[in-house]
Formats: C-alpha cells, sequence, structure tokens
C-alpha cells in the first residue's frame, strides 16, 4: 500500500536522478538541450535568489562597517579630551614657571638676607588680608619681618610662624600700619591699609610739596622694618576735615592676587 502510495513520488526522483547523471555525461557537448534547458530553468531562480542575499550581505556589512567607525570615533574623541587636559597641565606649568623666572629676575639685588618662599594660600575678609607661605621657623622667618616681591617692593610683614610655614600680612589689610616718606619731598606720614584693596597715606603735614606719581618708601622712623623699601606711588592727594594734615592714596606696582614668590627680608 505504501509503495502504491508513493509510487508516482519514487518514479519522478528515479527520472531526475537520470536526468542529471545524462546532463554530467553529455554536458561537455555544444549545444546539448538538457544542460540548455536546465540553465534556462535555474539560472532565473538563481538571480531571484542571489539578488536579495548580495543586498543583505551589502547591509550587513555596511552596519558593521558603521558600528566599528563609531567606536573609532569615540575612542578619538576621549583621546582628544585626554590631550587637550594634558596641553593645559603643561600651559599652567610654563606659565607658573614664566612667572617665577620673572620673580627670580626681579629679586632684590642689594645686600639683604632674603629667604624666597613660595605663596601657599591666601585669605580674605573678616581674618583679614594675609597670605601663607611655605617656611617658617626652621627657615629663620620671624614675626615682623618684612616680606618682599620684586626690586625690593615691600606687599606685607610676617605675623604668624610655625615650623614650616608663616603667616603674612598684607599692607592692604586694614590693620597694617608702617611709616613712610616720599622720596622727592622727604615728607613723612603713616601708610595704613584700607578695606583690603588699597591703602592711604596719612598724617602728611601741610607743609610738604606732594605730587601725584611722588614716591612712597618705608622711613627711617620704622621700628619693625628697615627704611627705603619700595611701597607704592601718590595716586590721589587731599586734605583732613580739620586742614591740619594732607593724605594721599598709594597706586601699588604690584598685583595682590597674582603672588607666587615672596622674599622674607631675615
Amino acid at each position: 500500500m505504501i509503495v502504491k502510495k508513493y509510487k508516482k513520488i519514487i518514479i519522478v526522483c528515479v527520472v531526475l536522478v537520470g536526468l542529471i547523471i545524462a546532463n554530467k555525461t553529455l554536458v561537455k557537448q555544444e549545444g546539448f538541450f538538457l544542460n540548455n534547458a536546465l540553465s534556462y530553468v535555474f539560472k532565473p531562480l538563481g538571480t531571484i535568489f542571489s539578488t536579495p542575499a548580495w543586498w543583505l550581505q551589502e547591509k550587513l556589512l555596511l552596519f558593521k562597517n558603521i558600528g566599528e567607525l563609531k567606536t573609532e570615533n569615540q575612542r578619538l574623541f576621549y583621546d582628544n579630551l585626554n590631550l587637550q587636559s594634558e596641553l593645559a597641565k603643561l600651559k599652567d606649568v610654563s606659565e607658573q614657571n614664566k612667572i617665577l623666572r620673572e620673580e627670580l629676575k626681579l629679586a632684590p639685588r642689594e645686600e639683604y638676607n632674603l629667604e624666597p618662599a613660595l605663596v601657599i594660600g591666601k585669605s580674605s575678609g573678616s581674618n583679614g588680608e594675609v597670605i601663607y607661605i611655605n617656611k617658617g621657623r626652621r627657615e629663620g622667618i620671624r614675626e615682623h619681618q618684612a616680606v618682599l616681591v620684586g626690586e625690593g617692593v615691600l606687599i606685607g610683614k610676617v605675623i604668624g610662624v610655625t615650623d614650616n610655614t608663616a603667616k603674612i600680612q598684607l599692607v592692604i589689610d586694614n590693620n597694617f600700619k608702617v611709616n613712610a616718606k616720599t622720596i622727592e619731598s622727604g615728607g613723612k606720614g603713616v601708610v595704613e591699609g584700607r578695606f583690603g584693596t588699597s591703602a592711604l597715606m596719612k598724617m602728611i603735614p601741610q607743609t610738604v610739596k606732594l605730587n601725584k606719581g611722588d614716591t612712597i618708601v618705608t622711613s627711617e622712623l620704622s621700628a619693625e622694618i628697615r627704611e627705603g623699601l619700595l611701597i607704592g606711588y601718590i595716586q590721589d592727594i587731599s586734605t583732613t576735615s580739620d586742614n591740619l594734615f594732607q593724605e594721599a592714596t598709594v597706586l601699588f606696582p604690584v598685583d595682590f592676587d597674582k603672588l607666587h614668590l615672596v622674599w622674607v627680608l631675615k
């Protein structure tokens, strides 16, 4: 029963096998009809199915390339960020070295016993206008010593010391005071800090001739700080309300926000 049921299928298979064998035997003969017939039947089918396969292969290859390109772009992006970061660090170090070289070049050349120190901190406001340096008692730093920059420019004095650090009160601190005089006229007075931003030379006698731009230095009357240190220059001149004294605002030759290297006068 089973043989009868699949008899037609078996016959078709046998015929096909026979045709394939015959085709292999005669395929080399030019123009053989069976070879041409099979090509006629199967070639369109191959074309139909090969085109989608080729399209799919191309799309898969495209997606693969896009994925690889995206990964490479991400890597380059982060590499670029890292390079920018390193460049910024190098620029910062270079700028600091430039500032230090300039300070060293402008260091006082007189016969002073100077101790160079780096500024490691700053405090403004209710605690006063102070900076902190990386030198202390071990280097011979003591309270009341003058602190300089450049060619003997006074910026403050030592008011606190530890073994390794020191606290410097700046000239612009409200509690800072130093006896001073003008080089041009010899007029004497007292320089006092104001509001953490400026200073005022006070108690200058009315008989003294003052001019804008006159040079202000520490005077011989100062008990703690030696004579002749540059403080600044006269900017504006006024008279006290009682008309007894003159006052002059001080123009500083240094930017107190950009202190990096200072010199302690021992």
